[in-house]
């Protein structure tokens, strides 16, 4: 296991297909921020919110009893 490919770059081509999906979430770090997920694939997710964490922050991403972890690699306009 490649701790540094747990992240990856934003430099990096996105080479999974995303889903368009339109979900209320929760996300973690630590304070539960409320936010939709626009989109998501294996290796990323499109989150919508207000007051989102900055870049490189390690949070947690929670939708009822699903959750998973994983880094912020961008923010702007109200999405990361």
């Amino acid at each position: 296991h490649d701790p540094a490919r747990a992240f990856p770059q934003p430099t990096e081509a996105r080479s999974a297909p995303r889903s368009s999906i339109f979900l209320a979430a929760v996300l973690y770090q630590p304070t539960p921020l409320p936010v939709r997920i626009r989109n998501m694939s294996v290796s990323g997710a499109l989150i919508e919110g207000t007051q989102l964490p900055a870049a490189g922050c390690v949070v947690r991403l929670s939708r009822g009893s699903l959750s998973v972890r994983g880094r912020i690699a961008w923010v702007g306009g109200g999405k990361c």
